[in-house]
């Protein structure tokens, strides 16, 4: 091969290469056309649905880890403070985040200079009663963060806040905090809704790409960049249950019911969180809705729903006033108020088998209920239980229902059943009396649907 051949092949060869160095990481954003292709199949069950209508953008150039932080909390049915701006709306913004406990980690001031490190991150939300936990960009490869972010980005209770170096991606900038809404396992890509909405859309960017960028160095820290992932402080709520259950305001009838209905359980199997919009049809006296109003607290609301008037609700409210317990009088067949925002939760507890036998139209009620829902929102049936093969005859006779009625009924209308708890199984049951003539608790059956 003579020299000029061979120079031309360098040159074609060095093009090549310095080519491909100066493209780097490909992000695809959001408005363009394989962007909208991405868009077009992100999962039901992706945190981007929880997440989109809380995206909050940065106010200054530094507060890149508040505005993240905000949107994840936002997003999440937990207790949130009271800004001036919005009251009596409960709301986390960039200001309010800044409590005294989250100052003695950082100061509002040193933000502005500099950021926040991930560890200053994961301790300020603790701060904020969640779960925080972070994860060092060097300490896991390729496959391990395509699994975690796999579970975690899914309907899992978790939601994942993001530290880079924008100029690892191909972006201008240095380090920055955004959050991850999705995955794709097609073109194994996770998408960032970046913070910063003033210089860059969304962005969907490969997993490699992304493990590059935050297994670089903050030099604040001295440490790898990284995750952190974020969720309910379950140690917590569990407390709320017994603190609820035990609550001054609950009568004495209520507790002489709760070994039987034990109501921490049943918070518990429900998924209750303070803030939570929950709809209780056929509140009754009002026991499951008084657990419900003390455990979503002044920052949600509970619809207590009733076909007429119930005076023990409002005996019960008389008596201690629960300005988030709306009474509602409305048919069985459309229970959800018209003006009603998307719910969290709708729990019929220990009365399906009751509007069984009432002149009710149960399809139409069902799927007014799964519209009600936000996706991801629950619908909690609790009801005793009916011998194999009775259905609903004996639901006025026995006041009992078969369970595979309800898990029939309800999965026709779009739910599906996500968990089925046997914290109120009684075998001892012959299950051929009504509840109220027992001298032991009912076989009940307790099922969790999800609005997918």
């Amino acid at each position: 091969m003579n020299k000029i051949a061979r120079l031309i092949i360098l040159t074609v060869l060095l093009s090549v290469s310095l080519s491909a160095a100066a493209e780097g990481p490909t992000l695809i954003y959001w408005n363009s056309d394989a962007g909208k292709v991405l868009r077009a199949r992100i999962p039901a069950d992706a945190d981007y649905w929880q997440l989109s209508p809380w995206f909050a953008e940065q106010i200054n150039q530094t507060y890149c880890s508040v505005a993240s932080a905000i949107t994840v909390l936002n997003a999440m049915p937990i207790k949130k403070p009271v800004d001036p701006i919005y009251a009596p709306n409960a709301y986390f913004t960039q200001s309010n985040y800044f409590t005294p406990e989250v100052i003695k980690v950082i100061s509002p001031q040193t933000v502005l200079a500099q950021g926040m490190t991930r560890d200053e991150m994961t301790q300020t939300l603790i701060r904020q009663g969640v779960k925080a936990t972070s994860i060092a960009g060097d300490s896991i490869d390729d496959k391990a963060l395509r699994i975690l972010l796999q579970k975690a980005l899914g309907d899992d209770g978790q939601f994942v806040l993001v530290n880079y170096l924008r100029s690892a991606v191909g972006q201008a900038g240095g380090g920055h905090w955004s959050v991850l809404a999705a995955y794709d396992a097609q073109s194994d890509r996770v998408l960032i809704l970046d913070v910063a909405k003033y210089m860059f859309a969304p962005a969907w960017i490969e997993i490699g790409d992304l493990h590059k960028a935050i297994a670089t160095i903050d030099t604040t820290s001295n440490k790898a960049r990284g995750l952190v992932l974020v969720s309910e402080d379950s140690q917590n709520l569990g407390q709320l249950y017994q603190q609820v259950a035990a609550s001054p305001i609950r009568t004495d009838d209520d507790r002489q019911v709760d070994a039987a209905r034990k109501p921490a359980e049943f918070l518990q199997f429900a998924k209750v969180q303070p803030g939570m919009l929950v709809l209780d049809v056929a509140t009754g006296r009002g026991y499951t809705t008084q657990l419900l109003a003390l455990t979503v607290g002044n920052s949600g609301k509970v619809w207590a729903q009733a076909d007429k008037p119930r005076d023990e609700l409002s005996k019960r409210l008389a008596s201690h006033p629960q300005p988030n317990i709306i009474p509602i009088v409305r048919p069985y067949d459309d229970p959800v108020p018209d003006d009603a925002p998307k719910l969290d939760l709708i729990t019929i507890i220990l009365n399906y088998h009751d509007i069984a036998y009432m002149p009710v139209d149960r399809v139409k009620m069902d799927q007014r209920l799964f519209n009600a829902l936000k996706p991801g929102g629950h619908l909690i049936v609790i009801d005793h239980s009916a011998k194999k093969g009775e259905g609903i005859t004996v639901a006025k006779s026995l006041h009992r229902i078969e369970e595979s009625v309800v898990l029939d009924e309800l999965r026709q209308a779009g739910f599906q059943l996500e968990q089925e708890g046997d914290f109120l199984h009684n075998p001892a049951d012959p299950r051929d009396q009504p509840f109220f003539h027992m001298k032991m608790p009912t076989d009940s059956f307790a099922l969790r649907f999800v609005k997918p």
